[in-house]
Protein backbone atom coordinates (compact mmCIF):
# COMPACT_ATOMS: atom_id res chain seq x y z
CA UNK A 1 0.00 0.00 0.00
CA UNK A 2 1.29 3.42 -0.99
CA UNK A 3 0.81 6.31 1.76
CA UNK A 4 -0.04 9.59 0.26
CA UNK A 5 2.80 12.26 1.92
CA UNK A 6 3.04 15.95 1.80
CA UNK A 7 6.04 18.33 0.30
CA UNK A 8 6.78 21.62 1.03
CA UNK A 9 9.05 24.00 -0.40
CA UNK A 10 10.70 27.48 -0.91
CA UNK A 11 13.15 29.00 -3.61
CA UNK A 12 14.85 32.28 -3.29
CA UNK A 13 16.49 33.70 -6.48
CA UNK A 14 18.40 36.58 -6.99
CA UNK A 15 20.54 37.03 -10.44
CA UNK A 16 21.61 39.07 -13.00
CA UNK A 17 20.75 39.51 -16.54
CA UNK A 18 24.28 40.12 -18.00
CA UNK A 19 23.84 39.71 -21.98
CA UNK A 20 21.13 40.02 -24.29
CA UNK A 21 20.99 40.55 -28.23
CA UNK A 22 17.92 41.83 -29.77
CA UNK A 23 19.58 41.05 -33.30
CA UNK A 24 19.53 36.87 -32.35
CA UNK A 25 17.26 36.92 -29.20
CA UNK A 26 20.20 35.19 -27.37
CA UNK A 27 20.82 35.95 -23.98
CA UNK A 28 22.11 34.70 -20.53
CA UNK A 29 20.48 35.08 -17.09
CA UNK A 30 23.60 34.48 -13.51
CA UNK A 31 21.55 33.12 -10.39
CA UNK A 32 22.11 32.49 -7.24
CA UNK A 33 19.40 29.81 -5.60
CA UNK A 34 18.28 29.03 -2.25
CA UNK A 35 16.29 25.94 -2.02
CA UNK A 36 14.21 24.30 0.70
CA UNK A 37 12.23 20.95 1.46
CA UNK A 38 10.29 19.69 3.67
CA UNK A 39 8.74 16.69 2.96
CA UNK A 40 5.75 14.65 5.20
CA UNK A 41 7.23 10.91 6.30
CA UNK A 42 5.54 8.01 3.91
CA UNK A 43 6.00 5.14 1.93
CA UNK A 44 6.46 4.94 -1.66
CA UNK A 45 5.35 2.52 -4.07
CA UNK A 46 8.60 -0.12 -3.68
CA UNK A 47 7.63 -0.19 0.79
CA UNK A 48 10.97 2.28 1.67
CA UNK A 49 10.14 4.95 4.32
CA UNK A 50 10.45 8.58 2.64
CA UNK A 51 10.71 12.12 4.18
CA UNK A 52 12.60 14.70 5.44
CA UNK A 53 13.92 18.48 5.25
CA UNK A 54 16.99 19.75 3.03
CA UNK A 55 18.02 22.83 2.44
CA UNK A 56 20.15 23.60 -0.39
CA UNK A 57 22.25 26.36 -2.26
CA UNK A 58 24.25 27.27 -5.63
CA UNK A 59 24.04 28.57 -8.47
CA UNK A 60 22.38 28.42 -11.81
CA UNK A 61 23.40 29.45 -15.11
CA UNK A 62 20.80 29.99 -18.43
CA UNK A 63 21.56 30.84 -22.04
CA UNK A 64 19.13 30.81 -24.69
CA UNK A 65 19.10 31.66 -28.44
CA UNK A 66 16.04 31.62 -30.78
CA UNK A 67 13.70 29.11 -28.93
CA UNK A 68 15.78 27.00 -26.98
CA UNK A 69 16.79 27.63 -23.60
CA UNK A 70 19.68 25.53 -21.68
CA UNK A 71 19.81 25.51 -17.74
CA UNK A 72 22.70 24.27 -15.80
CA UNK A 73 21.93 24.09 -11.65
CA UNK A 74 24.49 23.09 -9.44
CA UNK A 75 23.25 22.49 -5.72
CA UNK A 76 25.55 21.74 -2.31
CA UNK A 77 23.27 20.49 0.64
CA UNK A 78 23.94 23.04 3.37
CA UNK A 79 21.79 21.37 6.31
CA UNK A 80 19.96 17.64 5.26
CA UNK A 81 17.97 15.84 7.71
CA UNK A 82 16.30 12.32 6.30
CA UNK A 83 13.93 10.10 7.73
CA UNK A 84 14.94 6.49 8.34
CA UNK A 85 15.56 4.58 5.43
CA UNK A 86 15.60 7.30 2.62
CA UNK A 87 18.80 8.04 1.19
CA UNK A 88 20.14 11.71 1.39
CA UNK A 89 21.59 13.51 -2.07
CA UNK A 90 24.09 15.29 -1.32
CA UNK A 91 25.34 17.45 -4.31
CA UNK A 92 23.39 18.01 -7.47
CA UNK A 93 23.85 18.66 -10.83
CA UNK A 94 20.89 19.08 -13.10
CA UNK A 95 21.01 19.89 -16.87
CA UNK A 96 17.77 21.11 -18.90
CA UNK A 97 17.01 22.27 -22.06
CA UNK A 98 13.78 23.91 -23.29
CA UNK A 99 12.37 24.78 -26.53
CA UNK A 100 9.17 26.65 -27.55
CA UNK A 101 7.27 26.75 -31.10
Amino acid sequence: MVRSYNQVGLDINIGIHPYHSNTNNSGLFLVFDISARSEQQGIDILGSVTGGDRISIGPIVSVYWNNVMARLDYKIPLYENVKQTQFSRGKEISLGIGFTF
